[in-house]
């Protein structure tokens, strides 16, 4: 992480401000559209999250919608660029997750904050 903060040629703070509203989003992302593995920290998160009920449903929208606006108006195509990346990311955790745990955990949402951070600052760098 440290390696490539100090190697991101951009607006430094605006790097930071997007990757971690996009490891956020990460997040909800898995819980939306994951069912808890077993009955720990992050299923209440879940039961929340699921985009089974109305509400679940509203809420996925509406973060999804916050997300995209932040990040584009934030950092533009590279900001994009990250979210989708990020995204991308955290399906395949939540694939290995299932093949593994049955479902998603805290842990999980917490892996997956911190690659998910680590894959949109590493957008920053390349571009």
């Amino acid at each position: 992480m440290i390696v490539t903060i100090s190697s991101i040629n951009a607006n430094i703070l605006v790097a930071i401000i997007v990757s971690e509203s996009i490891a956020k989003y990460t997040m909800v992302i898995q819980a939306s559209l994951g069912k808890a593995a077993w009955e720990g920290i992050g299923a209440p998160f879940t039961k929340a999250m699921s985009i089974k009920d109305k509400s679940g449903r509203y809420k996925f929208i509406v973060s999804t919608l916050l997300t995209i606006l932040i990040v584009y108006i934030l950092a533009l195509d590279i900001g994009i660029y990250a979210l989708i990346t990020s995204m991308v990311s955290a399906l395949v955790m939540l694939l290995i997750a299932y093949r593994n745990f049955g479902g998603v955990s805290g842990d999980l949402f917490g892996a997956t904050n911190e690659l998910a951070r680590l894959v949109s600052l590493i957008v920053f760098v390349i571009s």
